[in-house]
């Protein structure tokens, strides 16, 4: 029997070589062409050897600039280590993937089991250069409530904010409204796996909890508006109930979880 491939479409022709790469290791994973284990060991070999190279040729201009002069101060094209972009940029294709994938898929749960590989990766730092404290090194790929999942949580909000704003999901053109209410659907199951496998809490995007619309009155005030929350709010309860449950049980983020008032 065929098997039918998802296209995620992620890469573009801005994108370096490094990028596309990793955009295309996504998607062999998520058509269970790769394990997770590889994938995130691909991924981090990129980020470690760019970040590497990039520390490399900073010193380099440096060195041949002058003692404390900075690069840029003279036009200097020479990359910063910023390994912020790379992880940002995963994260940001995770994101766009989960919208891809049907929500019932086989591949829904597989850019999840990445963000969990990725963290099995023994932890090791490169090298950042901070506006505030200068070169350091940081630690990538560490995902805790203690470091705020490390801008993880951010970009999925920005994601949800430029994609399904409530006049995306309500467009009067019914083709686009149905594609945004898919891709809502799919994003609110990723978000919920993400919860059930322990990895990343970001309940404030669901449709089920305050300030979503799924949560107010205008639920039944404008019933057609109100309709792609709903399947949205349901992907939550078939893969998250019991971390829900857990949450609420505990009055965990006092008491926010699924309360209305």
């Amino acid at each position: 029997m065929a098997v039918h491939l998802i296209h995620l479409n992620l890469w573009n022709e801005g994108d370096s070589p490094d990028e596309a790469r990793i955009d295309r290791e996504i998607e062999m994973l998520v058509n269970d062409q790769r394990s997770a284990e590889e994938v995130a060991k691909i991924i981090d070999d990129i980020v470690t050897a760019d970040r590497e190279k990039a520390l490399s040729a900073y010193t380099e201009s440096l060195t041949n600039i002058g003692s404390g002069e900075k690069p840029e101060e003279h036009n200097s094209p020479v990359p910063t280590p910023q390994p912020m972009g790379w992880q940002h940029f995963v994260w940001h294709s995770l994101g766009r993937a989960a919208m891809v994938i049907p929500s019932d898929h086989a591949g829904h749960p597989r850019p999840v089991s990445l963000l969990k590989a990725l963290q099995r990766i023994p932890i090791h730092s490169v090298p950042f250069l901070s506006s505030g404290a200068g070169l350091i090194e940081k630690e990538v790929w560490v995902l805790s409530p203690e470091n705020g999942f490390d801008y993880f949580v951010q970009w999925m909000w920005e994601l949800d904010q430029g994609t399904f704003g409530r006049w995306s999901l309500a467009d009067e053109n019914p083709e686009t409204a149905k594609a945004t209410a898919a891709q809502y659907q799919n994003f609110s199951a990723f978000l919920a796996h993400l919860l059930s496998a322990g990895v990343v809490e970001a309940t404030h995007l669901s449709a089920i909890i305050k300030p979503a619309f799924f949560g107010t009155e205008a639920l039944y005030r404008e019933p057609p508006q109100s309709e792609p929350y709903v399947p949205a709010g349901a992907q939550w309860m078939l893969y998250a109930s019991h971390a829900l449950y857990d949450m609420c049980d505990k009055r965990a983020f006092g008491g926010r979880i699924l309360t209305h008032k």
